[in-house]
C-alpha cells in the first residue's frame, strides 16, 4: 500500500494581539509572468476620479452613509447611486459644450465636490485654461474616453455621460477616441451574459492558467492593480486538503441554510457592517436557526486558513495599504464593540456566495476604493471553458482554477466572474474592508450624521482637506513591481 503524501501545514503562531491569535505565516512567493493591461491608462488617475465619486456618495447617498437599510442585499455592496448618476452630478456645474469646431477639444471640468455641512464655503475659482485644471491635484476629471475600445462608439455618438466604464484621460490623449471603432461586443456585460469563448472572439485578452505563482496585472506605470495566485509556496498538497475541507463545509451550510433572511439568493454575509439603522459598526445579524451555520463558518479550519492566505497576499503585494487598514481595524477592535469574523486578517467583512452564472460588470462600492479585496474560488469546473475573472477596464480575462485567489481593488475596478457549466459548482469566498466601517474609525468613532452635527469647525475643515488629498494619497496604498521583494 502506497504511503499517503505528507501534508505541509503553514506554521501557526501565537501573537500578543487578540486579532492575530490564529494567524498563519506563509513564505513569500516568486512572481510569475506579469500581465500588462491591454488598455493604456493610469491607475493613479482612476483613483483620483473614484475619490470624487466617493465624496459625492459620502455627502448625499443615504445607503452609502448608512442612514437607511438597503432594499436589496446587494445594495450595501453595490451602492444605491450608479456611476452614471454620479457622473451626471459631477457634470451639473459644467459650462456649455464647445461650439463644435473641434469635437475633441479639452473638456470642461466640474467644480470641486461640495464640502461637508458646516465647513466654510470655498472661494470663487477664477477661470483657468483646461490644461491647468487637468494638472490640479484636487480637480475631478470628466469621463470622456472609455477604457475598452468596444465603447468608443459611444463617444462618437455623443453619449459621454451615460457610460460608467471610462477613464480619466489627459487632453493630449483624447484623440484616441477618433480612431476606427472595432465591432461591438457580442457579450452583454450589463447583464452578465457572456462566456470565455465569446470574450476571446470579441478581442479580449484571455490569459490561461499557468501555475500557482502569483501573476500581477499592471498599468503603464507598473502599478499592481490585481494579483492572481494559486496555492501558497511549498504547500500545494496542503492547499488541496484545505480546498476539499472548505468545499465540504460549504456544501453542508448551503444545503441547510435558511436564505429567507436575505433578499439575495445564495449569499451569506457575516462579520462587521455599518448602517442599517445603527450609528456604529456592528455585527451582521442572522436568524436564530442560521446562527449555528455562521459559527461553523467562522470556526472552520479550512476557511480560517484561506482567510489567512488572503491576508498574506494583501500584506505582500500592497504592504502600505495593508498597514493602513490594519491600524484602523486594530483601533476598532480596541474599542471592544465588534470583531471581524476571522480574527487573523485585516478584513472587516466576509461574504460567501454560490453561483454558476456570470456576474454583470460592476464595482463593489461598499468596499473602500483605496483598499484591496480578495476572493478565493472553490469548487470544481473546467478552467479552460469558464470560471475566470474579467477585468473590463483592462479588456482582460484571466482563467481561474479551483482554489485560486484574486487580489484587486473591487471598489475601483469593474469586473465580472465568467460562468461555469450548470453541472459544475463554484463557491466564491470574499473578504473586503467595509468603507463605512473604516470611515467611522477615521472620524473618531462617529457616523457621518454624528460628525456633521457634533464636529467642531476645525475638525470639519481637517476632514475636508483629507478628502481633497485622499485621491493622491491612495496611490501610495498600492505597490509597483519594483516595490515587491522576495526573500
Amino acid at each position: 500500500m502506497a504511503n499517503k503524501p505528507i501534508l505541509l501545514w503553514p506554521q501557526r503562531r501565537i501573537s500578543r494581539s487578540a486579532r492575530s491569535t490564529l494567524a498563519y505565516t506563509f513564505d513569500r512567493q516568486v512572481m510569475g509572468a506579469v500581465i500588462q493591461s491591454r488598455v493604456h491608462y493610469s491607475f493613479a488617475d482612476c483613483l483620483l476620479h473614484e475619490n470624487q465619486l466617493v465624496i459625492r456618495r459620502e455627502n448625499s447617498d443615504p445607503v452609502y452613509r448608512g442612514e437607511v437599510r438597503p432594499d436589496e442585499s446587494c445594495a450595501a455592496i453595490l451602492g444605491s447611486v450608479s456611476d452614471s448618476d454620479l457622473s451626471e452630478l459631477l457634470d451639473t456645474d459644467l459650462e456649455s459644450e464647445s461650439d463644435g469646431s473641434d469635437e475633441l477639444s479639452s473638456p470642461n471640468l466640474p467644480s470641486s465636490p461640495d464640502p461637508l455641512p458646516g465647513s466654510s464655503p470655498a472661494s470663487t475659482r477664477e477661470s483657468t485654461p483646461a490644461a491647468e485644471h487637468l494638472s490640479s491635484p484636487h480637480t475631478p476629471y470628466r469621463r470622456i474616453v472609455t477604457y475598452a475600445s468596444r465603447d468608443r462608439h459611444r463617444f462618437e455618438q455623443g453619449n459621454t455621460q451615460s457610460e460608467a466604464q471610462v477613464t480619466p484621460r489627459r487632453s493630449s490623449r483624447l484623440r484616441a477616441a477618433a480612431e476606427p471603432t472595432p465591432p461591438a461586443f457580442s457579450a452583454d456585460p450589463d447583464h452578465g451574459i457572456f462566456t470565455t469563448e465569446q470574450l476571446r472572439n470579441d478581442g479580449c485578452g484571455v490569459y490561461p492558467w499557468i501555475n500557482d505563482k502569483p501573476r500581477p496585472l499592471i498599468d503603464r506605470h507598473t502599478f499592481i492593480m490585481a494579483v492572481v495566485a494559486g496555492a501558497p509556496k511549498n504547500n500545494g498538497l496542503w492547499w488541496e486538503h484545505i480546498h476539499r475541507g472548505a468545499v465540504k463545509a460549504l456544501n453542508r451550510v448551503f444545503r441547510d441554510f435558511d436564505f429567507k433572511e436575505v433578499e439575495g439568493d445564495h449569499h451569506i454575509r457575516f462579520g462587521i457592517t455599518f448602517g442599517e439603522e445603527y450609528a456604529a459598526p456592528h455585527g451582521i445579524g442572522h436568524l436564530v436557526p442560521n446562527l449555528r451555520y455562521i459559527t461553523l463558518l467562522e470556526n472552520n479550519e479550512a476557511l480560517n486558513a484561506i482567510s489567512g492566505y488572503q491576508n498574506h497576499l494583501y500584506q505582500h503585494f500592497a504592504g502600505q495599504g495593508h498597514a493602513s487598514v490594519r491600524a484602523k481595524v486594530d483601533e476598532l477592535i480596541s474599542r471592544e464593540i465588534v470583531f471581524p469574523a476571522y480574527q487573523h486578517s485585516v478584513f472587516t467583512t466576509t461574504e460567501i456566495s454560490l453561483g454558476n452564472a456570470p456576474s454583470p460588470a460592476h464595482k463593489n462600492v461598499g468596499t473602500a476604493f483605496n483598499t484591496m479585496e480578495v476572493i478565493t474560488v472553490l469548487g470544481s469546473w473546467d478552467s479552460r471553458k469558464g470560471g475566470g475573472i474579467m477585468f473590463w477596464d483592462d479588456n482582460t480575462v484571466i482563467e481561474l482554477v479551483p482554489g485560486a485567489s484574486v487580489l484587486f481593488p473591487a471598489g475601483t475596478k469593474h469586473y465580472s466572474l465568467v460562468a461555469v457549466a450548470p453541472h459544475e459548482t463554484r463557491y466564491v469566498f470574499r473578504q473586503y474592508c467595509h468603507a463605512g466601517v473604516l470611515r467611522w474609525v477615521e472620524k473618531g468613532g462617529r457616523s457621518d450624521v454624528e460628525f456633521e452635527v457634533g464636529a467642531r469647525q476645525d475638525e470639519v475643515e481637517a476632514w475636508n482637506e483629507i478628502r481633497a488629498k485622499r485621491g493622491h494619497a491612495s496611490a501610495r496604498m498600492f505597490s509597483k513591481i519594483g516595490d515587491i521583494f522576495v526573500i
